[in-house]
């Protein structure tokens, strides 16, 4: 006779029964390699199971096929009017409560001063129910910080718990636990001018916008810039094309690029275009999962890139792109915009290069502008007066380290749009970047692109970042313009930058 196992599916929820059977069948599946995660032996007066180690990162890329059939092989009943991320709670509940060693690698997001859950970088950090709760006293135990990438071992909602629980943590960033050591905090650290350049020139992309703004106005590692642009005159093609040459020309930068209040359209289109690659593989490729389940003894792909350190799903020089789309709440363009954040502090602590893209600062302003409680005093265009503190701290975090490692923040803002609170945003912004690239509604009308303004875009302390010989011959190449109408010095630039390969050749030649 089957032993019956109650199994609570969620909290408050209604819970479901999963029966263990020692039955041939299953034993069979395990033999011919289909996903079965548990062997079964039958006794005389009671059914003995021995649980496999689970992952519940690999549970959230099954398809609904393989949890259906790692259902039947828990003899678990999956209601159809729950939703997956139930189903897959309920696996995980099922398997817990069966002795199964249960492992989860995520994000630790600080939700309040004394509660902390891993949030999933695949899900786009959206609160999920297989979200785990981290104790307080593990955060204390090895000095934990948001944004900081754990692995461990779960266990089950203990009474009045909710989630569920990491019980030990594993690695912290990859390292054994028990090695591991916090850095100094991102706030200690000391900042300094950007230093080493970022080039967007590079002869695989062949880009025109990357060699513009390598002549107008350069990037340095650190550097805090600002896209200035009215509605519709190429800002996130711009930054499309910028991301593109960040990810071939330095891979040893991580790249990340968070798009908020965006539309769906858009964010598919800048997946597929700036991780072609990952894309394409995506596409042809049928999922790993779809096929037979690997034997005991293999480690499946998305663990395997988990274990080198590499983000599930793509290589080292692929760019990390996370959003919240226009039709999402407040909160959450908020919540999503906090932890990419915090993750990218943690990285510059461990002595990283990261690059940060953002679209849009000013609709991220919006949204904490939104959360206020609207009691304090308002400006002009309706945006209370503390409002904008963390928007400014967002766009404030970059800075070059003298201890190693830098973040270079690059956000779009919007003008011209015809609202008050829009400009007010842009104002309050503007002078506290190092950079600024402005694109102009009159050359976009020309049909010119990049619309890079050519006088109003620059970089401070550019010298750092030119060779001395180079620095001579750009500012050669500015005056020349400076003498010109905007709209002719930016057209002449663009025939130039068409007419020669590098921009070595082209302030060799000087302007035609």
């Amino acid at each position: 006779m089957d032993e019956k196992v109650e199994v609570s599916a969620s909290s408050g929820a209604d819970t479901v029964e999963a029966g263990l059977p020692a039955t041939q069948e299953v034993a069979a599946a395990t033999e011919d390699g289909s996903p079965a995660d548990f062997q079964t032996a039958a006794g005389t007066a009671a059914t003995t199971v021995t649980a496999r180690s689970l992952d519940l990162n690999e549970l959230q890329e099954l398809s609904d096929k393989k949890l259906k059939a790692l259902a039947r092989d828990l003899s678990l009943y999956l209601h159809p009017a729950r939703s997956r991320h139930q189903h897959i709670l309920d696996l995980i509940r099922a398997a817990l409560t069966a002795g199964a060693t249960v492992t989860a690698e995520g994000f630790l997001d600080q939700v309040s001063d004394s509660f902390a859950m891993l949030r999933w970088p695949n899900l786009n950090f959206l609160p999920v129910p297989e979200d785990v709760c981290v104790p307080r006293a593990l955060i204390e135990q090895y000095g934990l910080r948001p944004g900081q990438k754990l692995a461990g071992a779960l266990r089950l909602p203990a009474q009045r718990e909710k989630f569920l629980t990491l019980e030990c943590v594993t690695t912290v960033e990859g390292q054994p636990a028990e090695q591991w050591q916090a850095p100094i905090d991102f706030d200690q650290l000391t900042p300094q001018f950007p230093q080493g350049r970022i080039m967007l020139e590079n002869p695989k992309t062949q880009s025109i916008s990357a060699r513009a703004v390598d002549l107008l106005a350069p990037l340095g590692r650190g550097q805090r810039g600002l896209i200035v642009a009215p509605p519709r005159v190429g800002k996130t093609i711009l930054l499309k094309e910028i991301a593109k040459a960040i990810r071939v020309s330095h891979p040893d930068i991580v790249l990340i690029l968070l798009l908020v209040d965006e539309r769906p359209e858009e964010v598919t289109d800048l997946e597929r275009e700036i991780n072609p690659l990952s894309a394409r593989r995506a596409a042809t490729s049928s999922n790993w999962l779809d096929r037979p389940a690997p034997s005991a003894g293999i480690t499946p792909p998305a663990a395997l890139e988990r274990s080198k350190g590499l983000p599930a799903g793509g290589g080292s020089g692929d760019c990390q792109i996370y959003h919240s789309n226009f039709d999402e709440s407040v909160q959450r363009h908020v919540q999503v915009a906090e932890i990419v954040l915090e993750r990218a502090k943690r990285l510059v602590e461990l002595k990283q290069d990261v690059v940060l893209l953002l679209d849009s600062l000013t609709r991220l302003s919006r949204g904490y502008n939104n959360l206020q409680p609207g009691k304090g005093r308002i400006m002009s265009g309706g945006v209370e007066v503390k409002a904008l503190i963390k928007p400014k701290k967002f766009f404030g975090s970059a800075r070059n380290v003298e201890e190693g490692g830098s973040l270079t923040v690059l956000a779009t803002a919007l003008t011209e749009t015809g609202s008050r609170m829009d400009e007010l945003i842009f104002e309050e912004f503007k002078g506290t970047g190092n950079m600024e690239l402005h694109l102009d509604r009159a050359l976009q009308e020309k049909r010119l692109y990049p619309a890079i303004h050519p006088l109003l875009s620059a970089t401070r302390r550019e010298d750092l970042l030119y060779h001395p010989d180079e620095w001579e011959r750009v500012q050669e190449l500015r005056k020349i313009m400076a003498a010109l109408p905007p709209l002719e010095a930016m057209e002449k630039l663009i025939d130039n930058l068409h007419a020669t390969k590098t921009n070595a050749e082209l302030l060799l030649s000087g302007l035609r």
